[in-house]
This record gives C-alpha cells, sequence and structure tokens, in this order.
C-alpha cells in the first residue's frame, strides 16, 4: 500500500457511513474499503476544482431535453440526497419518459451500501433497451 493508501483506511474506518450504517469500513467491508482506499489515492485532487470554484457546470443545460432512454438512481432524502425531490420534478418536466427511482435507505453511495438492489435496478432498465 502506499502512503496516501495506508493513511485512508483508518479514516474509512472511523468516518460514519451517509447512510448510517456504522462506519464506511463497515459498509464496505475489509476489501471494499482497501479498494476505496486505493481509489481514493489515485484521484487527482484538480478534478475538485471545477466544483469548487463553481465551473464545472459553466454551459451545462440542465432543463435540455433528452432524446435516449434515461435511468436515475436517487439517493433517500434522509441521507442527504444530491438529487431532489425538486431536481426530479424539473428534470421531469423536459424528460417525462425518463425512470427516476429512489433507493431507500441509501446515500450517494447506494453503490456500495446497497450493491444488490443497485445492480437489480441497473440490470432491468438496460435489459430493456
Amino acid at each position: 500500500m502506499t502512503g496516501v493508501q495506508t493513511c485512508a483506511l483508518p479514516i474509512l474506518r472511523t468516518s460514519p457511513s451517509p447512510n448510517g450504517a456504522g462506519s464506511f469500513a463497515d459498509v464496505l467491508g475489509v476489501e471494499g474499503t482497501k479498494a476505496r482506499a486505493r481509489g481514493l489515492a489515485s484521484v487527482d485532487p484538480d478534478v475538485f476544482l471545477a466544483a469548487l470554484d463553481g465551473s464545472g457546470l459553466v454551459g451545462a443545460q440542465p432543463d435540455a431535453a433528452l432524446g435516449c432512454p434515461i435511468l436515475v438512481l436517487r439517493a433517500d432524502p434522509a441521507f442527504g440526497a444530491a438529487f431532489t425531490a425538486e431536481h426530479e420534478a424539473r428534470f421531469r418536466s423536459t424528460n417525462p419518459h425518463a425512470d427516476v427511482e429512489m433507493i431507500h435507505g441509501a446515500s450517494h453511495f447506494m453503490h456500495d451500501e446497497q450493491p444488490e438492489r443497485f445492480l437489480l435496478k441497473l440490470h432491468r432498465f438496460l435489459d430493456a433497451l
């Protein structure tokens, strides 16, 4: 393990998971925690600059109609969902064909917290294409 990975492990072991189900390590398990630490160690910190300085969405058209099949998996609002019911209503106003589903009891990290439910919904969507 690299030095950054070694530093990330204790943080993940003690940081509460966004869905309140213990720590990140409790949710991810031993191998998942190691994988997350490797992932964190490989992230270029500059990728966050656009989000921090507000330029990440310059030119974005959030109300644009999309002409393709769409699946949006929403986190549970009780766990700090980034895509809110208000966002869903706005999105559906121009994309009424979109499939928007909430995964109850899951945070933004739904793919880690509830991988079976996440994959079931994703596979159902993909199989229907």
